[in-house]
């Protein structure tokens, strides 16, 4: 009888195994479109850059790229982070529009706080990573869609809806090659 048992309870987590695989292969596929197209996107607009931008341009731009990249991690993704880790416990309690007014509110209070030390410290940024200021300034106005696009993300990724995620991945990212 326990041999029987055995078996059973071999089945029955062998068939829930399958279906968590199954289910994680068919969100992986309405997730894959947004990474693939985007690293087309990314691949095909190398030949736009190198056409707009003359060869001593390009330390700036990847520069100016790594500064805005630095910039987000310490003024905004942590709070897409924050959005994600926390957005089902506000929604089982329905505390779901107090949620988003304290997330508004700090990305808002992190890109203001941002703007005061950039432009505090905007002879040290300009010494530090070598660039002009119209560089540094088109940075941290390009910063604000970045923000807001990571907590969007992170929220949607919450809400486990990989087509709208994917959708505004792509618009995003075709937007980014745009600016």
């Amino acid at each position: 009888m326990n041999n029987l048992s055995n078996k059973y309870n071999s089945v029955k987590e062998s068939s829930h195994e399958e279906d968590s695989l199954n289910s994680i292969f068919k969100d992986s596929l309405k997730y894959s479109p947004a990474k693939i197209i985007g690293t087309l996107m990314n691949l095909a607009i190398i030949p736009i850059y190198t056409k707009l931008l003359q060869p001593s341009e390009y330390g700036a731009y990847q520069i100016s790229i790594a500064l805005l990249s630095f910039i987000a991690i310490i003024f905004s993704d942590w709070v897409g982070l924050s959005a994600l880790r926390f957005f089902k416990e506000n929604f089982k309690t329905d505390n779901i529009k107090p949620y988003f007014s304290t997330l508004l509110f700090l990305i808002c209070s992190n890109l203001v706080l941002m703007y005061i030390l950039v432009f505090l410290f905007k002879n040290q940024l300009i010494a530090f990573f070598k660039i002009p200021y119209h560089l540094l300034f088109s940075v941290i106005l390009v910063i604000i869609p970045v923000a807001f696009r990571a907590l969007l993300f992170q929220v949607l990724r919450a809400q486990i809806r990989p087509i709208i995620y994917t959708t505004t991945s792509l618009i995003n990212q075709f937007l980014t090659i745009v600016i």
